[in-house]
């Protein structure tokens, strides 16, 4: 597989956007991987990979917005919210061994990331700019 990261979706904060390259090009390759008939326990366990790295990745957002008192943090939180909700369903078929044929889901799971970069984590990164962030963005 070869990346499918497009440095357009960049931030503008590295942290943010080497942990986005990462999950991005792992969901394509879960595509791929159930396009490919690869087995299901390797895809589950690419899943949680993905998941990890939200996680950690929102975990730093959010402490930032917090920190940086951001203005539009209840609709960011609101669109993590939507966007976990998703994960949870995909991986209860995973948890349930419901056998994953149908990339669409996953495609509109990696769709809603890439929106979710597009709009929301950009306004926040340009906030965070504004506030001088960058200069302390150390990873």
């Amino acid at each position: 597989m070869s990346e499918k990261w497009n440095d357009l979706y960049n931030t503008g904060i590295s942290r943010f956007d080497n942990i986005n390259k990462k999950i991005v090009n792992d969901m394509y390759l879960l595509s791929d991987n159930i396009a490919q008939g690869v087995d299901d326990t390797k895809n589950h366990e690419l899943f949680k990979q993905i998941i990890h790295n939200m996680v950690e990745l929102w975990l730093f957002e959010e402490n930032l917005m917090e920190e940086f008192k951001y203005p539009k943090i209840d609709s960011h939180l609101s669109a993590h919210k939507r966007f976990w909700n998703m994960m949870k369903k995909l991986n209860g078929y995973f948890e349930s061994n419901i056998y994953l044929d149908n990339i669409d889901l996953f495609k509109d799971l990696r769709e809603e990331f890439l929106n979710h970069i597009d709009f929301e984590d950009k306004k926040f990164s340009k906030f965070l700019n504004e506030q001088g962030y960058e200069q302390l963005d150390y990873v």
